[in-house]
Formats: C-alpha cells, sequence, structure tokens
C-alpha cells in the first residue's frame, strides 16, 4: 500500500527508503495523523492538477470533476 501511495504522491525510491529506514516517531493521534495526510495529499494534487490543466481553474475542475469554486477554495486553503 505505501508503495502505492508514493507513486500518487511521486515519491522517488530513494525517499521511501529513507522513510522506512528513518528513526520512529512518536505516533500522532490518528485523527491529527490524518488530517495532516489529507493537507499533504490535498496540496500536491491540487499542484499536479493544476500543472496538468496549464494553470487553467476551469479545466483543472473538470478534471477533478469538482466544481471550480471548490477548486479556488482548495487554492485558498492552501495559499497556492
Amino acid at each position: 500500500m505505501r508503495q502505492d501511495l508514493a507513486g500518487i504522491v511521486g515519491e522517488s525510491a530513494e525517499a521511501e527508503n529513507a522513510i522506512r529506514h528513518a528513526e520512529p516517531q512518536p505516533l500522532l493521534p490518528l485523527r491529527m495523523a490524518r488530517r495532516r495526510a489529507d493537507e499533504v495529499f490535498e496540496r500536491e494534487y491540487l499542484t499536479a492538477l493544476l500543472a496538468r490543466a496549464d494553470g487553467n481553474v476551469t479545466r483543472a475542475a473538470a478534471l477533478a470533476e469538482v466544481s471550480r469554486q471548490f477548486i479556488h477554495k482548495l487554492l485558498a486553503k492552501h495559499r497556492l
């Protein structure tokens, strides 16, 4: 599963190896960890989406199958 996520967010094999061999960090409570992961995913997805749409928000919204207003909301949330 981790490998699947690495492909989605574009981590390299070196980054994956560094993650596996890093010192264990204290675990966050599930709710906080999930919120952080969601925010990271949203930002990276939005960045990739806008790149694919050549910065065109209307086209990005169509590709993501969400409203243009929702894309603007995410852009504001992530300060992009």
